[in-house]
């Protein structure tokens, strides 16, 4: 694993994190949400900037 946290290493570094003594359960969706986290947050914004746009556009009109 590399120095820098980056997102195409964040699933490991993060789940490493959680450790093998956590709950198997618990580790199992922190692992999911850390593999989903990243698109989530990239389709908000992107929601966020076209709902933003949006209302612009019809500000002006």
């Amino acid at each position: 694993m590399s120095t820098y946290f980056t997102e195409a290493a964040s699933a490991e570094a993060v789940n490493a994190r959680v450790g093998e003594q956590s709950d198997p359960r618990l580790r199992e969706v922190m692992a999911a949400l850390v593999r989903h986290l990243p698109a989530f947050v990239r389709a908000t914004s992107a929601w966020k900037a076209a709902r933003r746009n949006g209302a612009r556009n019809s500000i002006s009109c």
